[in-house]
């Protein structure tokens, strides 16, 4: 449980560096989704060597039902392929504060949905744990800034379906599925879709005329992509996705002490007190989880050996 919780930090971290990275990396793509299809499409590639080279992991899919497949499709539809299109075409026509706005509200999707599909509990300490983060969120975004048109209704749309991803992979952890399987269906069969889609709108082209700081991006952030799923999955499978994407939220603190380190400058616009505000929530998020799922394994653990036996 503690790696799980160590994993969800971990993978703010990586998070965090990711969003800065990114930042650099797609100002040099005129296509934003030819930018992430790429990224997407380095993932999913290095998670086809494992398959490649070893037969353990090829009888991992061997042994997949119909539904399995199915459930796998839906993962790489909701958590790999059209929320990233639904997101950039949305980001084109609304502002940027907007698009930060959808995916800052990602965790609040998922633990309703946690809730209502996967029955997890969440104590009155946790909920209230949220409620403050939901207020650090709001907080440090200048809400004047918000756009409410079609863009904000695929932004929107984007988040939901990235939210009913992070739910689905843990439905499928919850059926013992592989890590790895399940990784490789949002990455590798994900990228493909996106790829399906630039080449349906004919926007293939622009890939043979990239240039060298332009496949750097492409690789550094499909690497990083890549250990941003790996952490997101192993701690998803440890504990409480509703967790996992709280923890999440903080990333944007990290990539302001990236920033900090790089000598950038920041433009915080008095959201300070927001930040402080989700810092805090976030910690706390941390300490109750650990608290709640460590005295649920207590519990269930009595159950397992009631009074009298094993004696």
């Amino acid at each position: 449980m503690r790696l799980g919780y160590g994993l969800a930090v971990l993978n703010a971290l990586v998070s965090g560096v990711a969003i800065y990275v990114n930042s650099l990396g797609v100002a040099h793509f005129q296509n934003a989704v030819v930018y992430t299809s790429l990224k997407n499409g380095v993932s999913g590639i290095l998670l086809l060597i494992p398959f490649a080279l070893l037969s353990s992991q090829r009888r991992l899919y061997r042994g997949l039902r119909r539904r399995d497949w199915g459930w796998l499709v839906l993962l790489a539809l909701t958590g790999g392929s059209v929320p990233f299109a639904l997101y950039f075409t949305g980001l084109k026509m609304t502002s940027p504060v907007t698009g930060s706005l959808g995916s800052h509200l990602e965790f609040v999707v998922v633990a309703l949905l946690a809730v209502a599909f996967l029955g997890e509990r969440l104590g009155r300490s946790m909920w209230a744990g949220l409620a403050v983060l939901l207020a650090g969120v709001l907080l440090s975004t200048s809400l004047g800034l918000v756009r409410f048109n079609e863009g904000t209704v695929l932004i929107g749309a984007s988040t939901v379906l990235f939210s009913v991803g992070f739910v689905v992979t843990k439905h499928l952890f919850q059926g013992r599925l592989s890590t790895m399987v399940a990784m490789t269906a949002q990455l590798t069969l994900g990228s493909a879709i996106l790829f399906a889609y630039l080449a349906t709108r004919g926007e293939l082209a622009p890939i043979a005329h990239l240039d060298s700081l332009q496949w750097s991006y492409v690789v550094a952030t499909g690497v990083i992509l890549l250990l941003f799923t790996v952490t997101a999955f192993l701690a998803i499978r440890l504990i409480r996705v509703a967790a996992v994407t709280a923890i999440g939220t903080g990333a944007p603190i990290v990539t302001i002490a990236v920033d900090l380190i790089a000598n950038r400058p920041l433009h915080l616009a008095g959201d300070e007190a927001g930040l402080v505000l989700t810092f805090v929530a976030v910690v706390a998020i941390l300490v109750v989880g650990l608290r709640e799922e460590g005295a649920a394994a207590t519990l269930a653990t009595g159950s397992a050996h009631p009074k009298g036996e094993g004696a």
